[in-house]
């Protein structure tokens, strides 16, 4: 037996088994790794146990176990535990091709250059995380994309790429695959009336056409589509559009946020609280825009992990906590003072995550959401409401009394 495209991660929370070239991923224990070391050193199936054999079924059809004859498989597990870091979020591209009138993004108009690339690149040997996210603005642009994807996957990351998909190309498409990216995340507001209202004339054409030449490749691409209150009726259709008619992989819907371009954006734009809370009770709305960024577990601590698990860094590289700290101008530190090593150990000992004081939640601490939502995320609550200790208005308007309804 012998494995490939496997990353292994140890942070606080535990081990964490990801496949390098798609969405699969499964916690483990130290035993489970292991039963799977063990597994690697037999000479055969034959050789396994029943419960093994399950397993490697399970990991084979996953493309992570393979034949002894690959030569992309191997036989030991690397384990990636240098730091608590597991995904790096590049703002590669702080210009975007499009003028999207509902855009959060604080953009730097720059584009990293290729020594902050390579500082970027250093930081992953010296940290050993699993995940690069490059991003944008449109990460397309940068005449280093294909580099920054090619040098990720030969350090064997797993590549997400977060895209409008106007610029695709059959040659792009091409290259993507052949590097195994991950996932591309492609936004696209519903049908072309209200795609082409956000976000300029032609672009529905432009991304559903980029989208096509992705999924023909078989890349898994996954929508996010930015629901208003006058297009939710449609998302049941919208879903099957995605899916039958484009090759898409996954729908996910969110929703507008009062930062940058939408805090002055059209009250169009906005969708009420009743159909925000069906599309979250339906499990529709996209992990970004949902309230999961500061829960609390047992300890007393955030389930967050900004700072900690996961950093994004900008185009000039200053490197944040999240993407909601570069709107808010709070660095964690600049990679052209530090190394990104440097800047993570001692920006994780200070982020808000560690030593947030759940005693000055008072507001929410008198809310019955407050099991439910615990305050919502602190960095939406500084840029909506103004301090880290108030409530976050988007989460509370998730966890309002449950409105009856249904949606398309």
């Amino acid at each position: 037996m012998r494995i490939k495209d496997c990353l292994i991660k140890r942070t606080p929370k535990g081990l964490r088994l990801r496949h390098a070239v798609s969405s699969y991923q499964v916690s483990m224990d130290d035993a489970a790794l292991a039963r799977l070391r063990d597994m690697l050193s037999r000479g055969s199936v034959r050789e396994m146990s029943g419960e093994e054999r399950l397993i490697h079924d399970k990991l084979g059809r996953q493309g992570i176990v393979c034949a002894d004859s690959d030569p992309a498989g191997r036989r030991e597990l690397l384990v990636r535990e240098r730091s608590a870091l597991e995904s790096l979020e590049l703002e590669i591209s702080g210009s975007c091709n499009l003028s999207c009138s509902h855009c959060f993004a604080d953009l730097s108009q720059r584009m990293m250059n290729r020594e902050t690339l390579d500082r970027v690149l250093q930081g992953v040997e010296e940290l050993e995380p699993v995940s690069l996210i490059l991003n944008g603005g449109e990460p397309l642009l940068n005449p280093l994309f294909r580099e920054a994807v090619t040098q990720s996957r030969a350090r064997g990351l797993r590549v997400v790429i977060m895209t409008n998909a106007t610029l695709v190309t059959p040659e792009i498409a091409g290259f993507l695959a052949e590097s195994r990216v991950a996932k591309l995340i492609v936004s696209l507001d519903f049908f072309q009336e209200s795609h082409d209202s956000i976000r300029g004339a032609g672009a529905f054409e432009k991304t559903t056409a980029g989208i096509r030449l992705l999924a023909e490749r078989k890349l898994a691409v996954f929508v996010t589509a930015m629901v208003q209150e006058r297009t939710a009726a449609l998302a049941g259709d919208f879903k099957r559009f995605c899916l039958e008619e484009l090759g898409a992989a996954g729908v996910r819907f969110s929703a507008v946020l009062p930062i940058g371009k939408a805090a002055a954006g059209s009250p169009d734009l906005g969708i009420s609280d009743g159909t925000l809370r069906l599309l979250r009770r339906d499990g529709r709305l996209a992990e970004e825009s949902m309230d999961q960024p500061a829960q609390k577990t047992g300890s007393g601590r955030f389930s967050c992990t900004a700072g900690i698990e996961q950093c994004f860094i900008g185009a000039d590289g200053k490197v944040y906590a999240c993407h909601y700290f570069q709107n808010l101008k709070e660095p964690m530190g600049d990679l052209r003072r530090s190394s990104l090593a440097e800047i993570h150990r001692a920006g994780s000992a200070a982020a808000i995550t560690s030593r947030f004081d759940w005693g000055r939640l008072r507001t929410c601490g008198s809310c019955a959401a407050f099991a439910a939502c615990r305050g919502g995320c602190r960095a939406r609550a500084k840029l909506l409401a103004g301090s880290y200790f108030a409530p976050d208005p988007f989460a509370c308007r998730l966890h309002l009394p449950q409105a009856p309804g249904t949606i398309g």
